[in-house]
């Protein structure tokens, strides 16, 4: 695509500043512009496909998969869990 842009610009800005009008030059440039990202928009999503929406899913399962369940602690477990760290109890 780098080639490609070298071959599409100077191209461009010789038609802007030979053919071209000066009150429309921006205009022209900026609409070749839009034309460049759009088409490199699309060549990057042809070559990728659409594997980010499966590769969120894949991190969200690994993260789960790595992390320790999470036990919450109520009633005489969480005394027992002051007890055991020596955390003075009230009472």
């Amino acid at each position: 695509m780098i080639m490609t842009g070298w071959k599409l610009w100077p191209f461009a800005h010789c038609v802007t500043y030979g053919l071209i009008p000066q009150q429309h030059r921006l205009l022209f440039v900026d609409t070749v512009e839009i034309v460049w990202v759009v088409l490199l928009s699309l060549f990057e999503s042809r070559d990728h496909g659409q594997p980010q929406q499966g590769l969120a899913q894949q991190d969200a399962n690994d993260l789960s998969q790595s992390l320790p369940s999470a036990a919450v602690a109520t009633g005489d477990q969480a005394q027992s869990a002051e007890d055991t760290r020596g955390c003075p109890r009230d009472g």
